[in-house]
């Protein structure tokens, strides 16, 4: 049940209540707030003070005039609260990938402050947590086997050989502690996370079929090359300083060398027939991403033979 003296400026619920899925299904965020007052403000003139979960998306869902936003928005919160039911017991596994610096990182901080989503990890973490494995079992950096030693590299600055390793030592990683205890989290002691993320350059179309289950989706980010490079040498500007005489020729070589991993992503992409967002947007690819997940979320809802609500 909802309390709606807790929906107040100093503890802001709707964020991903209700402005939150609604930025999701295709609002701008300005809009998203305006729906989100106004269902509000007709809660209080309706004199509605506790509400469930479920009648409050029933609700609100009539705020929303277009026919496609407010399908989303049903079946996303559907998802969210099928899952919380245990109807769904098994949580969602999302994938980000794509080269560096093409918003990986942006998208997943959306999700998680839109959906209140509190499973984010990014794949540096389990790409460390590899690197130390190796270096506790070989003690030293110079014991390290020359063939392990392309994983301790920057992706961009591997070769074609060197970059599957990373990716396989990594997949296995991921799987073997990182989904497992997102199993046993849910399975285990008794609290349930719908939605896990997962973002980086190594999760690369593919590896998530080696995951069992449906509830999971890698999806691509793909700026254009042009939006990339000037993002790239925008990051290196903030982080090294400015570029000049003396480093501009190095920072464009590695500039090619990120795009690089770009078309070799969108390589294994056309492999795999994996799903690529292509916008140099922020809010757009946030939108496009919506319309996936929310696509394979009724998928999943209509195989478990759970209703989706109606408005």
């Amino acid at each position: 049940m909802v309390n709606l003296q807790f929906f107040t400026n100093k503890i802001l619920l709707e964020d991903f209540h209700l402005e939150g899925p609604a930025v999701v299904v295709g609002l701008s965020k300005y809009k998203a707030i305006l729906f989100s007052r106004r269902v509000i403000r007709n809660l209080k003139k309706d004199k509605i003070e506790v509400v469930s979960f479920y009648d409050l998306i029933k609700y609100s869902a009539h705020f929303l005039k277009d026919k496609k936003i407010r399908k989303r928005y049903l079946v996303l919160n559907q998802y969210f609260l099928s899952s919380y039911d245990r109807e769904i017991n098994e949580p969602f596994f999302l994938f980000l990938g794509g080269a560096s610096s093409v918003g990986k990182d942006l998208l997943a901080s959306d999700l998680q402050h839109l959906l209140g989503i509190d499973r984010v990890t990014p794949v540096d973490v389990v790409r460390e947590a590899v690197r130390s494995d190796i270096l506790k079992k070989y003690k030293y950096f110079s014991r390290v086997p020359k063939k392990l030693k392309p994983i301790f590299k920057a992706l961009y600055r591997t070769n074609q050989k060197g970059r599957e390793l990373q990716i396989n030592l990594i997949k296995k990683k991921l799987y073997n502690h990182f989904i497992k205890e997102g199993y046993r989290e849910c399975d285990i002691t008794g609290g349930f996370h719908a939605f896990f993320i997962f973002h980086g350059s190594h999760m690369v179309p593919g590896i998530e079929k080696e995951f069992k289950g449906k509830n999971k989706l890698l999806v691509v980010i793909d700026p254009s090359e042009k939006a990339l490079r000037s993002r790239i040498l925008a990051r290196w500007e903030r982080e090294y300083g400015a570029t000049n005489k003396w480093n501009r020729k190095k920072r464009l070589e590695e500039c090619e060398n990120l795009l690089e991993i770009k078309r070799y992503i969108l390589k294994k992409a056309k492999e795999n027939k994996g799903i690529v967002i292509r916008d140099d947007n922020r809010l757009k690819v946030l939108h496009k991403f919506g319309e996936v997940l929310i696509e394979r979320l009724e998928k999943i809802l209509k195989e478990k033979e759970i209703k989706i609500m109606e408005v």
